[in-house]
């Protein structure tokens, strides 16, 4: 018989509020495998099964080879490991009218969890407090891991700060402290260089430590542990590892308002690509059915608009929340650019492709352990070849994203226009900001392409539901070595699974 059945047919620990109070949602699952219970505060046991409430009531518990995904009411979310107990005890939102700040209050009796926290507790340090055998934790807005078993907790904090209060005192982890990886026990604490086993998966493995920064921590670890850290205000001294590509607040890519242009307060992704390159920045809607682009230059915001039609033909993208077309520019009809003041600067007489997504935010990828592939077949999409607009390029290619770091090692891009084919190899880095690719070879036909010219960027794309996992969409343009060139967007699907082709033959399979 597993743990886990051995828990529903044993007697519990249950932990119960001293005072009564009204039953309230303080979130729903959005991911459960194998066995998960939630426990009332009247022993009613029910499983539980994706979108189901969690309660401000309930013992959650999770057995062998099990695990569930919380996204609270304040948009924090929780992951519980394999055969953990976990008792939440309070999770109210704060209610201004009554100066309330909220509070959350949980019990970890056994097992781990990794979590995000949200809103509660931002404000109010206090409010947020969650109990274990060995002492309360208490947060400075942050994602941690912890994990309890034969009276040990191991912590870890991926961004942000955790502070320990227990009978040996008060420990800090994180932003401004010694560590930040620690054990805990009823006799003291224990700084660690590196995450523990039981914390540490694909999607939280740490950056690996420089030479002088492993010997700083070694120093540190020569002198006795004691119960209370200094934690003053700055960076940590172990360097942050990137717990998946996004870290900025969730929803913040819709929240952003350029003063003095009128009602323009819905800033997304947006790329352009004309015969002059790339240009990732923002889009912004102002009432129109077409977007208006930003771009930060160095005179200051540079606001991009057409005045006339889209391209009708153009095939929707692949992937949700991404939309794109070809604005036909021309000397009788140019495409129009404005600095901030809305002073005309400057006219394009030519095609310009357009692209705007919604970024995925950081809760997006959470729980999301190892890599994420993107991969596309391909099918026709608006495209340029030598600065010629078409509608029926072809574009197919794919990438593996190691969560852990952001680190991209073996994306590949064809784009095809009839029986001509461009190839490229591309790596680097995707980040809170969007993506950071080399070009690393490719060709077209018989001709090497520019390295230095050919461009390749794009970011990751919320999920049409909670849940998904998120795209990949962006743009690129391939410039040969006899300055031929071929424009294009691309969004590709995402999935958890890893593994894409490694030919160098650019053609496809027919």
């Amino acid at each position: 018989m597993t743990r886990f059945f051995f828990w529903l047919n044993t007697a519990c620990l249950v932990l119960l509020c001293s005072q009564t109070h009204a039953i309230a949602v303080a979130g729903h699952v959005i991911m459960v495998k194998g066995d998960v219970i939630a426990r009332d505060d009247q022993g009613q046991q029910r499983p539980l099964s994706r979108r189901d409430p969690v309660y401000d009531s309930d013992t959650i518990l999770t057995g062998d080879d099990s695990r569930l995904q919380i996204r609270f009411i304040d948009k924090g979310l929780l992951a519980l490991k394999a055969n953990s107990e976990l008792s939440i005890r309070s999770y109210r939102q704060p209610d201004p009218d009554q100066q309330d700040d909220g509070d959350i209050l949980m019990k970890l009796v056994e097992g781990g969890f990794r979590t995000l926290t949200g809103t509660i507790g931002k404000g109010n340090k206090e409010a947020y407090k969650v109990e274990t055998p060995v002492g309360s934790i208490g947060i400075r807005g942050t994602m941690y891991s912890v994990w309890f078993s034969n009276r040990e907790l191991l912590a870890g904090v991926w961004n942000g700060g955790i502070q320990l209060d227990g009978p040996q005192g008060s420990t800090s982890l994180g932003d401004g402290a010694d560590y930040d990886f620690g054990r805990f026990t009823g006799t003291g604490f224990e700084g660690l260089l590196t995450p523990p086993a039981q914390l540490e998966t694909a999607s939280t493995a740490a950056t690996p430590l420089t030479a002088e920064k492993a010997q700083d921590k070694q120093s540190a670890l020569a002198e006795p542990a004691t119960p209370a850290l200094d934690n003053s205000d700055g960076a940590s001294h172990l360097p942050q590892p990137l717990p998946n590509p996004i870290d900025k607040e969730p929803d913040a890519a819709t929240q952003t308002t350029l003063i003095g242009n009128g009602q323009m307060d819905s800033l997304q992704y947006g790329q352009l690509i004309s015969s002059a390159g790339n240009q990732p920045g923002g889009v912004m809607y102002d009432g129109s059915e077409q977007p208006v682009f930003t771009q930060q230059q160095l005179s200051g915001l540079t606001l991009t608009r057409f005045d006339g039609p889209a391209d009708p033909s153009v095939t929707p993208p692949a992937v949700a929340n991404v939309n794109w077309g070809i604005w036909n520019g021309s000397a009788e009809q140019p495409i129009r650019q404005y600095n901030s003041e809305g002073q005309l600067i400057n006219e394009i007489h030519e095609p310009l492709l357009w692209l705007t997504a919604n970024p995925a935010s950081s809760l997006d990828v959470f729980g999301i352990n190892g890599s994420l592939s993107f991969y596309s077949e391909g099918g026709a999409q608006p495209g340029l070849i030598n600065g010629e607009a078409v509608n029926d390029l072809t574009v197919f290619g794919g990438f593996d994203v190691n969560l852990a770091n952001g680190r991209v090692n073996d994306g590949n891009l064809t784009a095809a226009y009839g029986d001509d084919y461009w190839y490229a190899r591309f790596a680097g880095q995707l980040n809170s900001s969007g993506s950071d690719f080399q070009i690393t070879g490719g060709n077209h036909g018989e001709a090497t392409l520019n390295l230095d010219q050919s461009t390749i960027t794009g970011i990751l794309v919320a999920p049409q539901e909670p849940g998904s996992v998120p795209g990949f969409a962006g743009g690129f343009q391939l410039i040969d070595q006899l300055d031929n060139s071929a424009a294009g967007l691309f969004a590709w699907p995402g999935r958890i699974d890893s593994g894409l082709p490694t030919s160098d033959n650019p053609e496809p399979q027919r």
